[in-house]
């Protein structure tokens, strides 16, 4: 008996199918539909998808989620992203020199805990409303922000 039999033995399956052509066998031909891409075409800046949830982030851990998205974005060719990052660090910063400044008694205690409620509040306004304005290619309007980190 030979390994490759010419016509299939009852029972037994026929031959495989032939494999598809090479290359792009749904594709439009060319010419035809749209136009094809280049393969190594640049691509456009990325906005951060994690902006938003770093926000967030920095509302309950403050700081530090502000400094690794500054550390991650300083080196990203979009300078809307990268002006969001600082402008995020700085007012974490801000909000950390108010908490230490609530550890001085009594006036400290008193204007350092109207100082922290109104600038959690200001934190969570910028976690709703920066995002969007980032996604859509403005600067996003950091309330309060000093221009500490460059």
């Amino acid at each position: 008996m030979s390994d490759y039999p010419t016509t299939p033995q009852p029972g037994e399956p026929g031959p495989p199918p032939p494999l598809p052509p090479q290359g792009q066998p749904y594709a439009a031909p060319q010419g035809q539909g749209q136009p094809q891409p280049a393969p190594y075409a640049q691509q456009a800046p990325r906005i951060a998808p994690d902006l938003g949830l770093v926000l967030l982030l920095s509302i309950f851990f403050g700081w530090i989620p502000a400094l690794m998205l500054h550390l991650t974005e300083r080196n990203n060719p979009n300078p809307v992203v990268r002006k969001a990052a600082t402008d995020n660090l700085n007012f974490q910063l801000l909000r950390l020199v108010v908490t230490l400044v609530a550890v001085i008694p009594f006036i400290g205690w008193i204007l350092g805990g109207i100082a922290s409620i109104v600038f959690l509040i200001i934190a969570i306004i910028h976690a709703v409303k920066v995002p969007d304005e980032v996604r859509s290619g403005q600067y996003g309007k950091f309330i309060l922000t000093p221009s500490w980190v460059k």
